[in-house]
């Protein structure tokens, strides 16, 4: 059965693999009798919940960015997956997370047994600021499962569960288990509680748009354009008041527009961090109107082919899954205070 497979280093959409940014998976060994402290967020992982033990923990990243920890019983499964994503808003990830268990053709149609997904607090918080759900299933080894994903110091835990009991009480009553068993960090802060994103009224045409290339110096003042406006706020998360979710969406991602801005876009990937934007920017040099796409997963952000229109969705996820990069640059949130970001120009791309 499908256990929300992680897509830090690759994801697997409409037979695209995701390969930016790509980073070679990278087994984190630690003894089975050792619990294992996560370096960034410190939170803490046991060796075993319930009648589950750890098996694996796996790195999607080059430094604990995006990370998956495995457990296993005879009758149920467990996946812990922690990674940190641009926007780290719960709704928006919950709903690319589900989105997948709908579509997996592995496993029988689930049935949804809460309506909508429920809010609920850390251990020991006071914020309710997480979502979980349950799920039936009519038909293979596992008989329900949950999902649940909490916010905490700017980190994102994800937690698939699934197990061959039918009852669907007791497997809710595994996520509280499941919680308790973790050892959160005193100092993780928690964020505000769930804000829901309304559907987008407005209607949107979407036309076909034609790639622009660059030469020499238009990718030069590109390149460091894009640095200066990822380093400003101008290109900062959006807080989920701005924005209404496009009626577009399909099994592969999730679009939503800056209600502020009618000229810019955000697209949600698979269920594990990648968040591409897309906005309209002042000509360059005596060039015409340009729409600049950015991707951007973990701590890396990606400057990709330009348009010179909004473009329809899937020509917009054909440039994500291009390969393509126009210039790119790594903001690391846990830097020391003054860390200049590293940024790569291409030139002839």
């Amino acid at each position: 059965m499908h256990m929300g497979r992680i897509f830090g280093a690759c994801v697997l959409v409409s037979g695209l693999t995701f390969t930016a940014p790509a980073m070679a998976t990278k087994r984190i060994e630690v003894p089975s009798d050792s619990r294992w402290q996560h370096a960034r967020s410190q939170l803490i992982l046991p060796t075993n919940i319930g009648a589950m033990d750890r098996t694996s923990i796996e790195d999607f990243s080059d430094s604990e960015l995006n990370v998956a920890a495995q457990y296993r019983s005879e009758s149920a499964e467990l996946t812990l997956y922690l990674y940190r994503p641009y926007w780290a808003n719960v709704g928006a990830w919950f709903e690319r997370s589900e989105a997948g268990i709908f579509s997996d053709k592995a496993a029988a149609k689930p049935q949804a047994e809460s309506a909508p997904a429920r809010a609920f607090a850390m251990p020991n918080g006071t914020i309710s600021n997480g979502l979980r759900r349950t799920y039936t299933y009519g038909a293979g080894r596992y008989r329900t499962s949950a999902l649940a994903i909490l916010p905490y110091g700017g980190w994102l835990l994800k937690i698939r569960y699934s197990a061959v009991e039918t009852d669907i009480a007791a497997t809710d009553a595994v996520v509280d288990s499941i919680l308790g068993a973790l050892v959160f960090p005193k100092t993780a802060s928690e964020v505000q509680a769930i804000q829901p994103i309304t559907v987008c009224t407005e209607p949107f045409k979407w036309k076909k748009a034609k790639l622009i290339r660059d030469d020499m110096m238009s990718a030069m003042l590109a390149g460091s354009t894009f640095m200066t406006m990822m380093e400003s706020k101008a290109s900062a998360a959006p807080d989920a008041t701005s924005l209404c979710r496009m009626e577009k969406s399909t099994d592969s991602y999730t679009i939503y527009r800056d209600l502020k801005n009618k000229d810019k876009f955000w697209m949600l990937v698979g269920d594990a961090g990648a968040t591409a934007q897309i906005q309209q920017v002042e000509p360059l040099l005596s060039g015409g109107k340009q729409f600049w796409s950015v991707l951007s997963m973990d701590t890396r952000h990606q400057l990709l082919p330009a348009f010179n229109r909004m473009p329809q969705p899937e020509q917009w996820l054909s440039v994500i899954f291009s390969g393509q990069i126009r210039a790119s640059t790594v903001i690391d949130p846990d830097a020391p205070e003054g860390a200049k970001p590293q940024t790569t120009i291409n030139i002839g791309t």
